[in-house]
């Protein structure tokens, strides 16, 4: 999970309705005095901007309003600096008595961005805690089982690079010209924005996108032609706005928004960023679900090579089979070479893979990859 101290300052952040004090500079005595002197009428619920240019001894502030200097009563924190919109409560003794304008409870709350409010609201839990990316938007990845691993790591990878949870790395690498534009359309994030142009973009916008665009419009149509249309009161506010040049620019401005369906990539990105974990599941072949975590090592242990369990990739791997159980396979790349340590939920298939144990080894080293250690245990999965 996000990290504890990094999840109570974003939490503090979010919440804080009162600026933290500062240390402020020793005021001249004569400071009250001449901020008194400079005032000019303020009607009762009269609104006006003012900047905070120092605290006073006794509580008020000297502000700047219209360009001149007024003493100000606020039931609020300030500190220097402070440009406010305030609202006229009275005046007393020259002292100007103000609140803020429009505020309920005359607090200064902080402003948080969208990307603020929706980093609060994951750690409030609003979609619960991160759960794995879905690969290959929960469809099978291969039509039957596999009848050797090679068939299977080609379209692992690709589910993998198209989860979603690279999208901007890969938006990089596309505009470098690294990444081809199809690829890219194929993110969960691309195809929201795909969907967003269908729901508001009129034919003749859409006969001059990118043919590249354009076909995967049109792939995603037909795999989703329901969820793809347009409801009567959409298709309605769509037309309104097909013949302003900023039709287009409205589809842009419906995906600013993260929509629900996208929030677990969204929560997996922050969480992958956090903790060095990525996280998937999906189906692999009809009624076959894979759960894969892969861990990132950290900056910290790129300075200590010494234990290449901690300080390696590692991967892991948790299948339910049909003829063997549960398996689960934890998988430590070092530059060294490879370390595997397999779990198996039945005492028959320990016995079944230690067997193979040699032909995996021999298989591996014909690849080029060294074995460091390899083992079968027999305990429990999940």
């Amino acid at each position: 999970m996000i990290p504890t101290d990094l999840a109570s300052r974003l939490r503090l952040l979010i919440a804080a309705t009162v600026r933290p004090p500062e240390a402020v500079a020793p005021i001249p005595d004569n400071l009250l005095e001449e901020s008194a002197a400079d005032t000019f009428d303020l009607r009762s619920g009269q609104r006006f901007a003012a900047q905070i240019q120092a605290p006073l001894p006794d509580g008020t502030f000297r502000a700047q309003v219209a360009q001149h200097s007024l003493r100000l009563a606020l039931s609020f924190p300030a500190r220097a600096g402070d440009l406010l919109e305030l609202e006229a409560v009275d005046t007393h003794d020259g002292v100007v008595h103000a609140r803020l304008a429009d505020a309920d409870d005359a607090v200064a709350r902080p402003t948080i961005s969208p990307a603020g409010r929706m980093i609060g609201q994951l750690l409030a839990g609003r979609w619960g805690p991160p759960q794995p990316v879905q690969l290959s938007r929960g469809e099978p990845m291969l039509p039957a089982p596999p009848r050797a691993g090679a068939e299977l790591a080609p379209v692992l990878r690709q589910a993998v690079t198209q989860s979603g949870l690279f999208y901007e790395s890969h938006q990089a690498q596309w505009l470098k010209g690294e990444l081809p534009l199809p690829n890219l359309l194929q993110e969960p994030q691309a195809q929201e924005g795909l969907r967003q142009l269908a729901l508001h973009a009129a034919p003749e916008q859409l006969q001059r996108l990118p043919d590249q665009v354009r076909d995967a419009l049109l792939a995603m149509r037909q795999r989703d032609p329901e969820g793809n249309a347009a409801s009567p009161a959409t298709r309605s506010a769509a037309e309104s706005i097909h013949d302003t040049p900023d039709s287009l620019q409205a589809a842009a401005r419906e995906t600013l928004a993260v929509p629900d369906r996208l929030m677990p990539v969204v929560h997996q990105q922050l969480e992958s960023m956090a903790t060095h974990h990525f996280a998937w599941q999906g189906q692999v072949w009809p009624g076959q679900t894979l759960q894969w975590d892969l861990y990132e090592p950290g900056e910290r242990d790129a300075c200590n090579a010494q234990d290449e369990e901690i300080h390696g990739w590692r991967s892991t791997l948790r299948l339910s089979l049909v003829r063997l159980g549960g398996v689960e396979a934890r998988i430590t790349w070092t530059p060294g070479g490879v370390s595997i340590r397999v779990e198996a939920a039945e005492a028959d298939t320990a016995d079944t893979l230690r067997a193979g144990q040699e032909k995996l080894a021999d298989a591996m080293a014909a690849a080029g990859v060294p074995l460091n250690s390899l083992s079968v245990a027999h305990h429990a999965v999940g």
